[in-house]
């Protein structure tokens, strides 16, 4: 068995209060761990940080609750705006692509899977949309039957 000293560092881009783009570097420092061949640790002392930093806002979200990234888009549900597609690729100048939205209705949840963005679009149920081309959002499926 031997012992040894860790340190991971992590970093998470965050959107919050609808309108803040976030990076946070997240180290993690584990002292100590004892290594054994079924990989069970012992003795440990974690040292969590954040640094938080903001690098951008942007205007076109209003109350977002939640969000998928895939490559450099983030993929926001907004419950006043819908779902808004928003090129992250310079995390400083986000830009919007498009949005979606059905009779000005309110997205709860978004799930990338592919090319297809799965989408709980409140009172208007689940839709399920083609996402190859950004700028053209085709709705391919729905199911409102709650």
């Amino acid at each position: 068995m031997n012992a040894h000293r860790k340190s991971f560092v992590f970093t998470i881009m965050v959107f919050i209060f609808s309108s803040t783009l976030i990076q946070t570097t997240f180290a993690l420092d584990v002292n100590d761990i004892e290594v054994t061949n079924t990989l069970e640790s012992s003795s440990t002392e974690d040292i969590m940080t954040f640094n938080l930093k903001k690098i951008s806002q942007f205007d076109f979200g209003k109350k977002v609750i939640n969000l998928q990234l895939k490559d450099d888009v983030a993929f926001l549900a907004d419950e006043a705006k819908g779902l808004l597609i928003v090129n992250i690729s310079d995390y400083e100048n986000p830009t919007l692509i498009n949005n979606y939205q059905i009779n000005g209705k309110s997205v709860n949840d978004i799930i990338i899977k592919g090319n297809y963005g799965f989408v709980a679009h409140g009172s208007e149920g689940l839709r399920v949309i083609d996402i190859t081309d950004l700028t053209n959002i085709v709705e391919i499926s729905t199911y409102t039957d709650v």
